[in-house]
């Protein structure tokens, strides 16, 4: 067995996906002794009829549900509060996050306050704050999702937590739920599952369940480019897209934010860019490094690429083509349907702040010669050997 590999793995994490899977929310609900369960979404999920589907779901199940449908892109504190008020005064006994990104964000933290005092708010960010189990919390997607709703990470108001704690009870995934998206946020939702799911499969951490975890990722989404690129409201595609995102999530939990991750949002802070098309840049770059790093294992290295359209003329692959390659095909995909940058330098980032971005995004495990040595390469867009 490889040395490399670092057994430890934990995913708390139930997963229902598919037709009805809303359906399923109040029995799950009382394996946990709840009953009454507080949504949280925003105003674009409730004007898509979204609450109208989970609401549904409740209508012969006894429990009462409330809803609040005003969570903002930038929750704060603040906000907090007024939802554990909320929370307290109305007897709710656990949490839905109807949506992702700053929604499961702001539940998170909402479950967090609740399940002890409001000032653990506080005292839980940084990396293993939280203390002990809290409230049932589930999560259910709507939309294009990267993975870090299920995962263990959240921030809010400028803190970020990091505890196993935070990862959901029970995801699920129906494809009711698939609302239609913008094509570009679509994609670059895709390049963080794809960096997530990278940095577990090629990455310093790896071991044979994130193997497994971070493949199932990588496969999904690299299965499905070309039908959401050809039809991004494809309902069945965008249901795949989502448990590939959850599939990462639960891989990138079990191992400290790799390369990949670590510099695309790096890039993103230092040039006010989008994360997503960021780790997309430095993603090829990144994949190189692992394969020059840890050693190449061409058969398993190559094995999510098996089998896919490639850019060679028909299906299959030759085994000698290097991983990094195929994966820049991929997301040249991607780029040419209208999303995502060639290089860091067309994004724009300034070459004078590739220095400054190494150092953000070093490391342990990840010197900032090497950040440096990777993001030159994905500035200028031109794989190297």
């Amino acid at each position: 067995m490889d040395s490399q590999y670092q057994y430890g793995f934990t995913c708390p994490v139930k997963t229902n996906a598919g037709r009805k899977a809303l359906e399923h929310i109040p029995f799950e609900l009382k394996a946990f002794n709840a009953v009454k369960p507080l949504v949280i979404t925003s105003r674009v999920m409730a004007g898509l009829g979204l609450v109208d589907a989970v609401s549904n779901a409740f209508k012969d199940s006894g429990m009462t549900i409330g809803v609040y449908d005003g969570v903002p892109e930038n929750p704060d504190v603040k906000l907090i509060r007024e939802l554990s008020s909320i929370y307290r005064d109305k007897g709710f006994d656990s949490v839905i996050a109807l949506g992702g990104g700053f929604i499961a964000d702001t539940a998170k933290a909402l479950n967090i306050a609740v399940s002890g005092a409001p000032e653990d708010l506080a005292n839980a960010a940084g990396e293993d704050r939280v203390c002990g189990p809290l409230n049932p919390f589930f999560l259910a997607p709507a939309g294009p999702t990267d993975g870090r709703e299920a995962s263990r990470y959240a921030a809010l108001g400028g803190r970020e937590y990091a505890s196993r704690h935070l990862m959901p009870d029970l995801v699920v995934l129906d494809p009711r739920m698939m609302a239609a998206q913008p094509f570009a946020v679509t994609a670059a939702s895709m390049m963080v599952t794809l960096a997530q799911a990278a940095d577990a499969y090629w990455g310093a951490y790896r071991n044979p369940l994130t193997d497994a975890y971070a493949y199932g990722a990588l496969r999904m989404i690299l299965k499905n480019i070309p039908q959401i690129i050809h039809d991004p409201g494809d309902r069945q595609a965008r249901l795949a897209l989502a448990n590939a995102a959850c599939l990462a999530g639960y891989a990138f939990s079990n191992m400290p934010k790799g390369l990949a991750y670590g510099l695309g949002r790096a890039a993103a802070e230092a040039g006010n860019l989008s994360p997503g098309f960021c780790m997309g840049a430095v993603l090829p770059e990144s994949l190189s490094y692992y394969l020059r790093t840890y050693g190449a294992r061409i058969d398993q290295d190559l094995s999510p690429f098996y089998d896919l359209d490639i850019e060679d003329g028909g299906p299959g692959m030759h085994p000698g083509s290097a991983a990094a390659d195929v994966l820049k095909q991929q997301l040249d995909r991607i780029r040419r349907a209208g999303a995502g940058y060639p290089s860091l330098k067309e994004a724009p980032l300034p070459e004078s702040a590739l220095k400054e971005t190494a150092q953000k995004a070093a490391s342990n495990d990840y010197s900032e010669d090497a950040c440096l040595e990777v993001l030159k390469k994905a500035w200028n867009g031109a794989m190297e050997p």
